[in-house]
């Protein structure tokens, strides 16, 4: 005796939306109001800092260092402190510029981020620099905890 195909067709959606429901419930989720801080790995380390907002859905007053993979010449500037949407699933991802010293950008640095267990936070940093810098480009780990 077989099964009927809508009854298969059934179980197998079942079963596909309890497995999604289970990993959107496993996403761990901003701790609401609380200010994150800690480093980049590596070499071209500094201090990493940002606060989450009351509601848990902006990252505010992201700061990060400009990291580069050279040396010699001059030093970017860190970026202006900004901001950025955090997922459903805990993410976030902003893109700011880069600068020399003059108005001019010099390139990008992209930040992304993932909210994990117990107050814990890590993510990247990527610059990207135009021009005679080009060979700076970097991608860089960092981790904070709230």
């Amino acid at each position: 005796m077989s099964i009927p195909r809508t009854l298969r067709h059934g179980a197998v959606l079942g079963s596909m939306l309890l497995l999604g429901a289970g990993a959107a419930a496993l996403a761990a989720h901003p701790l609401k109001g609380k200010t994150y801080s800690g480093s980049v790995n590596g070499q071209y380390g500094g201090p990493v800092s940002f606060q989450v907002s009351g509601n848990g859905q902006r990252v505010k007053k992201l700061t990060v260092p400009a990291v580069r993979n050279c040396t010699g010449g001059p030093v970017s500037l860190a970026p202006k402190p900004t901001t950025a949407s955090i997922t459903s699933t805990g993410k976030f991802k902003t893109t700011v510029n880069l600068y020399f010293e003059g108005p001019s950008s010099v390139g990008t640095e992209t930040i992304t981020g993932t909210f994990r267990k117990a107050g814990a936070e890590t993510g990247t940093l990527t610059s990207h620099y135009n021009g005679y810098a080009k060979h700076c480009d970097t991608t860089s780990a960092y981790a904070t905890h709230a």
